[in-house]
């Protein structure tokens, strides 16, 4: 690439195909891990063991960075 872009330059660019299946997988990752965590509010009784309710953090917070990093990829062709 030729020019070097800013950030709000990089949103607005097309993103490549492989880049918006990445996002559509993140994004499916992230509200995966969304609904476990909500499970334990909206079932009564219900509740998550420990290990399941880090794993569900992890999920949202890799869900959120992938899909960010990889809205940033912009087809330079």
């Amino acid at each position: 690439m030729s020019k070097e872009m800013n950030v709000s330059e990089r949103l607005k660019g097309p993103t490549p195909p492989f880049f918006k299946r990445v996002i559509n997988v993140a994004l499916s990752v992230s509200a995966a891990g969304a609904a476990m965590l909500s499970a334990s509010s909206v079932v009564d009784g219900f509740v998550l063991p420990p290990a399941l309710t880090i794993l569900a953090q992890w999920m949202v917070v890799a869900g959120i960075i992938a899909s960010a990093v990889a809205k940033t990829t912009v087809d330079d062709k």
